[in-house]
């Protein structure tokens, strides 16, 4: 609990401090992006236990990330994560509409077949999920990063199964 506690406020003293230099004027891509991978870690990282304070911290990151994208609107690696926040907010529609923008210009496919994956299992999108679970094992980067998913999945899964004919 202690270590825990301790964490916690490490990240909320490094998300106090960068709020403080946005409040003063010094609001850049850098900065808002790196408060809104503060405000997701401690999502991510189950440093907070509690879900409405979770979701209050997943909603600011994605704020914050938002605010990033208006300074930069082509900047692809801010588009990467506002999905990632998406994908774990549960808002599946949003995601589904950065992972086309982030298609759209050309990002590289083998850093977004992992979270193309991610929303079609959201959506429960069986015949997709397992479609492109497939796919991304001929591709060795794709493979690499995907290895225990596939493994779990592809073998002994009924929906995968269901959704190939096997």
């Amino acid at each position: 609990q202690n270590i825990l506690s301790r964490s916690v406020e490490e990240y909320e003293t490094h998300i106090k401090r960068i709020e403080r230099s946005i409040e003063s004027g010094q609001v850049s891509t850098i900065l808002l992006t790196s408060l809104g991978e503060l405000y997701h870690e401690l999502v991510y990282l189950d440093l907070i236990t509690d879900e409405e304070v979770k979701r209050f911290y997943l909603e600011k990151s994605i704020q914050v990330v938002l605010r990033a994208l208006d300074f930069d609107p082509r900047n692809s690696a801010i588009r990467n994560q506002l999905l990632r926040l998406y994908l774990k907010a549960g808002e599946t529609e949003r995601a589904d509409i950065c992972l086309k923008e982030l298609y759209e210009a050309g990002y590289p496919e083998d850093l977004l077949t992992p979270w193309e994956i991610e929303l079609h299992y959201a959506r429960r999108d069986w015949p997709r999920f397992c479609e492109r679970l497939k796919e991304a094992k001929t591709k060795p980067l794709t493979e690499q990063k995907l290895d225990r998913l596939m493994n779990y999945w592809l073998p002994h899964s009924d929906e995968c199964h269901a959704s190939s004919g096997i």
